[in-house]
């Protein structure tokens, strides 16, 4: 009898000082080939997710202030089947179809009640913290981490900024010397699974605290990451943007991917018909160009030489960048005499071609004109945001590209909200922070500059950087990255222009890198109409371009080698593909073509061309096919193809 009281006494002593509970939950994607462990014990949180009965990613840690948190042990399943319609994009449908546990929770030091939500999708899952209105919460600082626990042999591939993308890089390479990645980070588990590490919805916990982007991190030990960011409330409640796994056979998938549309919340916008996508003629490229006794300048007579070709060609925009204004009297101001801003825009919008302005405020000092970017020079802001964009709205601008203002995720948010308010677009240069989804909830945010663009820092970025950038910085969103130049000589003459005096493709690829980065949205032109009537036949691609797309699929991805994108507007197909510094031919599948028989317009490199010696020489092409056909293609070095697939009747 003693002895049976022994170990009952010893039972209860057990479980009155370990856990106070400990639970073990799962959820599935809906098609049921990923499930999600989660484990909550002693208020700590970790989660495990498998494929098909592989482990992904193995039992890691979440955690929002530490372990500050009591979880209930009652959870809240939900399911969503729902079909919303986007402005513009990379599909006009998205199916929201996800099921997701809740969780509700306490933060022990303020007492402020919310929740932990997992959802998980047929592509992968994502997880965040909410929280209401509790006054106790205001200027608390939290920090928002979770683990990744991948294979030992994982490889690691992430953006860097406005260079080329980083990788392959194996996980434990790093391993003793802390480093931070920026995101979207591909991790390659094997030739035919990958993982995505994202984050979407930042821009609503921007609006209720100072927020950072997520930094994935290596840690001592090899085969595990962190994802980090702080917060600090400036309301009194808080939601943190969405950590986002997704899963994919493919690192090309991503690309196309519809899950961090899906998580970001729906339009804000009552009315978004005026928002409109399109293709704008930058005339910042152009300036210095020559033809016979015309010279492009920063004036009158070259705005309208755009706008004119505009209107005959079916161009939506034209952009007027740096140089046009200063600040004096708290108000914006003409810095060039032979150049009329506002009789400008209303000359465009009487032939239905709407004006861009930029605006940078180291331009606001009058001695500023050619300081473009340059931090060390005067003090800013000299107007707010707010005065900024209302001036330019008043001028009757349709949009703004707005550029050094860095990587701050509450600038983005309150400027975002402020130009919706004048209904102006939106194209924020200069490397800001990568906001998946916010074309969602305010789609004036048309592109950004999240990558290495054409001829910045007068810099040409090569074959090989182009892929990269198309298969890692096109992941976050749509990015503005210039290309479409029909020249590829005497650049080095024009204004900024490149130092090596060469862009690194042919024109063709050229062609075929509009296609693949177009997004939906907005595409930035840089090159002349006198080169683009040069090749009027090519040019007729990007002319009868959709701006806006009802279905994409990326067809063929190898990192840093080759990728192609199909893009559908109605029943017709556009696909666009791009080599490195290789020749190379692939063959593309039509599979995903509907029954019927149909027309190709094939815009493909010539044999002998060669992105450094022979870049501007093509061939046209007609051909007849089904869906039950495969179509080889040939592209030069550093070159592309490009197809225009049409039903027959």
């Amino acid at each position: 009898m003693k002895i049976r009281s022994c170990i009952l006494f010893l039972l209860i002593a057990l479980f009155t000082t370990t856990n106070t509970w400990a639970a073990r939950y799962s959820v599935q994607s809906p098609n049921e080939n990923l499930i999600v462990s989660i484990s909550i014990e002693d208020n700590s949180v970790s989660y495990q997710l498998r494929s098909k009965g592989r482990v992904l990613i193995d039992r890691s840690s979440i955690s929002l202030d530490g372990q500050q948190l009591t979880y209930s042990n009652r959870v809240i399943t939900r399911k969503s089947n729902k079909i919303w319609k986007q402005v513009y994009g990379q599909q006009s449908e998205f199916r929201d179809h996800y099921n997701e546990n809740v969780w509700s929770v306490r933060h022990n030091r303020t007492g402020a009640k919310g929740q932990f939500i997992v959802r998980v999708y047929d592509r992968g899952m994502a997880f965040r913290f909410e929280f209401a209105n509790n006054l106790k919460l205001k200027n608390q600082k939290f920090s928002f981490v979770n683990e990744y626990k991948l294979d030992n042999d994982s490889v690691l591939y992430y953006p860097d900024g406005e260079f080329e993308p980083i990788g392959p890089v194996k996980i434990n390479e790093y391993r003793g010397v802390t480093r931070n990645y920026k995101i979207p980070m591909v991790v390659e588990l094997d030739s035919s699974t990958f993982l995505c590490l994202t984050e979407s919805d930042l821009f609503t916990a921007a609006k209720t605290s100072h927020a950072q982007v997520v930094k994935i991190q290596n840690t001592d030990r090899s085969s595990r990451l962190i994802g980090k960011s702080n917060y600090r409330i400036e309301k009194t409640s808080l939601t943190t943007a969405w950590r986002v796994i997704e899963v994919a056979e493919s690192m090309g998938d991503f690309v196309v991917s519809d899950m961090t549309m899906n998580l970001a919340k729906p339009c804000a916008l009552r009315d978004s018909s005026w928002i409109k996508p399109g293709f704008s003629l930058w005339e910042l490229r152009l300036r210095g160009a020559r033809y016979g006794k015309f010279l492009y300048e920063l004036n009158d007579r070259s705005i309208k030489r755009l706008i004119d070709f505009n209107h005959a060609n079916g161009l939506e925009y034209v952009m007027i960048d740096g140089g046009w204004y200063y600040v004096d009297d708290n108000q914006i101001n003409p810095r060039i005499s032979k150049l009329d801003v506002r009789k400008l825009i209303e000359y465009g919008r009487k032939k239905g071609v709407g004006v861009w302005l930029y605006y940078d405020e180291h331009y606001s000092k009058k001695e500023n004109s050619n300081k473009r970017g340059n931090k060390s020079i005067g003090t800013r802001p000299v107007l707010t945001v707010d005065q900024a964009l209302r001036e330019i709205s008043e001028l009757g601008a349709v949009g703004v590209k707005f550029g050094f203002r860095g990587f701050d995720p509450n600038f983005i948010q309150k400027t975002v909200e402020t130009a919706a308010k004048y209904r102006l677009l939106i194209n924020f240069h200069d490397y800001p922070p990568p906001m998946s989804g916010i074309q969602r909830t305010y789609p004036n945010v048309i592109t950004t500059e999240y990558c290495h663009a054409q001829a910045d820092r007068r810099t040409t970025f090569g074959p090989t950087e182009f892929i990269k950038t198309a298969q890692i910085n096109l992941i976050a969103g749509p990015i503005d990255q210039n290309n479409g130049f029909f020249t590829f000589k005497d650049l080095k003459k024009r204004y900024l222009g490149f130092q090596n005096g060469i862009v690194e493709s042919t024109v063709v690829g050229e062609c075929a890198r509009v296609l693949i980065t177009s997004w939906g949205g907005f595409q930035l032109l840089p090159d002349t109409p006198e080169e683009y009537r040069g090749k009027k036949d090519l040019f007729q691609f990007i002319r009868i371009m959709p701006r806006t797309w009802d279905e994409s699929k990326c067809l063929n991805s190898v990192y840093g080698e080759t990728i192609t994108i199909a893009r559908r507007s109605g029943t017709d197909w556009f696909i666009g593909s791009a080599t490195n510094e290789s020749a190379r031919q692939i063959t593309i599948d039509l599979n995903f073509l509907k029954e019927g028989k149909y027309e190709v317009i094939a815009y493909a490199d010539s044999r002998k061309a060669h992105y450094i010696e022979m870049p501007e020489t093509y061939e046209i092409k007609k051909l007849n096919v089904t869906n039950k056909d495969k179509v080889t293609i040939s592209m030069a070095q550093g070159g592309g193809h490009c197809m225009w697939i049409k039903p027959t009747k």
